[in-house]
């Protein structure tokens, strides 16, 4: 591990949400799922997330290194449609 991996490192991602990354599609097998309303599946959010925080330790593991989230806690709180 590289000294500059430190607490408060940060990184912003910015993403547009296409049809397949909304709740009818996180499990197609899940009829449960298939008559939600397409708006981004919170499953998919966590994705996000964790592409966000590998952006922000980018350049501070050595060769070799890897990170493995262990915990998640967030919120989602409002509906995110397409686009």
């Amino acid at each position: 591990m590289q000294t500059t991996l430190r607490p408060g490192l940060t990184a912003r991602m910015e993403y547009v949400v296409p049809p397949e990354r909304t709740v009818p599609n996180l499990l197609p097998e899940s009829e449960q799922f298939a008559p939600l309303p397409p708006v981004l599946a919170t499953g998919y959010m966590v994705g996000i997330v964790e592409w966000t925080c590998q952006r922000a330790i980018d350049g501070h593991l050595s060769d070799g290194e890897q990170t493995l989230g262990v915990h998640v806690d967030l919120s989602h709180e409002a509906a995110t449609p397409v686009g």
